[in-house]
């Protein structure tokens, strides 16, 4: 990067003997310190200096030759110095952070997930969180209630859409991923039991913890079969997904969620047990195909 265009004082330039320098030198300090955090202290260099040539304006800092390797930068907040090593920690911190979110996120839709794909199931997850309180037949509620049944439909719709993308197949039918993983997601999702505290007092048909726990057991039954015949995962995904709507009316649908079973069915049994959507080739293709 040139430095003509560049304000020409430098004095208050980054002194490398200061203590939050450490003894190191412009962003290679920042590349050692990446190192402990994981980040390619390339990658680390890089994007410290795009940072912060992109976040301030030629005004507020000025840009230094140190050792014709890095640049030294040199920041004047409120009149005040702050060194490159300050500038090079924060950096490297919201770095980290990004990486984090991204790999957290990763954990949740698979890590090949598109711009689309986020997009749809962020968006059903805002629908869900909206439209739940709005077709609760148990309305009015608490507030505490009505937020306690818009994150219960986020995760339901959200998951509806996310576990039926093909890079979210793919990220759940990896190696590693078998019969006992697959139980363990569907055993975790209790939501029919927080249904049936909201569904107290609004049945006709059925009890509220009868519904639960039948809905909650072919939940169970159903992922064990798709996962003990996986040469026939897609045609038991369809049929048990049909098949959980059908006892669901036969049950009575949940007057507070009448939407729940067949979403509830989707996310899980059309998803992320069978897959069902997506063939063979497309769960096994490399990452370029």
């Amino acid at each position: 990067m040139s430095t003509a265009a560049l304000p020409a004082d430098t004095s208050n330039r980054w002194d490398p003997s200061e203590p939050a320098a450490a003894g190191l030198t412009g962003l290679e300090g920042n590349a050692r310190s990446a190192c402990a955090t994981g980040i390619p202290a390339s990658e680390t260099a890089t994007t410290t200096t795009a940072l912060h040539t992109q976040r301030m304006s030629p005004a507020k800092h000025a840009l230094v030759a140190d050792s014709g390797r890095y640049p030294a930068i040199t920041l004047r907040i409120h009149g005040a110095p702050v060194s490159s090593a300050h500038c090079a920690r924060t950096s490297c911190r919201h770095t980290a952070e990004v990486g984090w979110l991204r790999r957290s996120w990763g954990e949740f839709v698979g890590p090949e997930a598109a711009a689309v794909e986020n997009a749809g199931t962020l968006s059903s997850a805002a629908a869900g969180a909206v439209l739940a309180p709005r077709l609760d037949a148990g309305r009015p509620r608490g507030s505490v209630a009505t937020i306690g049944l818009s994150l219960l439909a986020m995760d339901i719709w959200g998951g509806a859409w996310a576990n039926n993308t093909r890079s979210c197949a793919r990220w759940y039918e990896r190696p590693g991923q078998g019969t006992a993983q697959h139980l363990a997601f569907a055993a975790v999702h209790v939501h029919p039991f927080v249904l049936a505290g909201y569904d107290r007092g609004l049945r006709t048909r059925t009890r509220s913890v009868v519904w639960a726990g039948v809905t909650y057991g072919y939940m169970l039954a159903a992922t064990s079969v798709i996962r003990r015949y996986p040469t026939h995962r897609r045609w038991l995904g369809i049929a048990t997904t049909l098949g959980a709507v059908a006892l669901d009316q036969a049950l009575g649908p949940s007057p507070t969620a009448p939407w729940f079973a067949p979403a509830f069915a989707k996310k899980l049994l059309l998803g992320h047990a069978s897959a069902a959507l997506w063939s063979d080739a497309a769960l096994t293709a490399t990452a370029e195909s």
